[in-house]
């Protein structure tokens, strides 16, 4: 009797086999649940680090070129790519006789896509600025990385349409251009296109881009320039 308690309070081969079978599926399951967990948070957070990095960008910029003002020393010079402009800012800690001049109040800002970045093979936007003195004495001021990986980085500028039979009360047509050629003004509105690498991608193909549109409240609505004939 007690023989026979003793061989049924035992596992056989086989059932120890099953339970290691049962034990091994059920911990790769869980392992794979994990693993995609794990890889989906991380795609989460590159994904909004980058929404963030893009964010910040575009928000410094269009700070900056919200504040810019007429000034005949320091031209609006917009293209395609790239774009200076004379920016109105309150230094606090210039000394007595720096707030005396304009050195302190009026600075030129220029930001531009640097070719090759040091870091991958991408293009650096960067960023420089001068004093109202530094840039009419021609001192050479580096520019500054201020972000790396980008694409490209792309400018438009707002025209009025000028049409001689339209009514005063219809809606003005604005028309977009990838060079501002109006000297002496500043356009009422711009566009900025910044295209960057895609994080969550692992081949780092892909790409995502992002748009604003700017109001610059001492810009003007101007007419697109006729281009002049050439003399033959």
């Amino acid at each position: 009797m007690s023989s026979d308690r003793l061989k049924k309070s035992h596992f056989t081969l086989l059932e120890l086999l099953i339970a290691i079978s049962l034990f091994a599926t059920i911990s790769v399951a869980i392992h794979a649940a994990l693993s995609v967990g794990v890889q989906s948070w991380k795609r989460t957070d590159q994904g909004s680090n980058m929404h963030q990095k893009a964010r910040i960008i575009l928000d410094t910029m269009i700070s900056e070129i919200r504040n810019c003002v007429y000034f005949s020393y320091i031209q609006f010079v917009g293209q395609a790519n790239e774009i200076y402009f004379p920016v109105a800012m309150i230094v606090t800690n210039a000394s007595k006789e720096a707030k005396a001049t304009f050195d302190t109040n009026l600075f030129k800002i220029e930001y531009k896509l640097d070719r090759q970045s040091y870091r991958d093979k991408h293009k650096t936007l960067t960023r420089k600025q001068e004093t109202f003195l530094q840039s009419s004495e021609g001192d050479k001021v580096k520019p500054r990385e201020f972000s790396p990986g980008i694409v490209s980085l792309d400018f438009e500028y707002a025209y009025i349409e000028t049409d001689e039979e339209q009514d005063e009360t219809e809606e003005q047509v604005l028309i977009w251009e990838d060079e501002w050629k109006v000297k002496d003004r500043i356009p009422q509105f711009l566009k900025i296109s910044i295209e960057m690498i895609d994080e969550t991608d692992p081949e780092g193909k892909k790409t995502i881009t992002y748009k604003r549109t700017v109001f610059i409240p001492h810009g003007t609505l101007e007419p697109l320039p006729e281009e002049e004939e050439g003399l033959f």
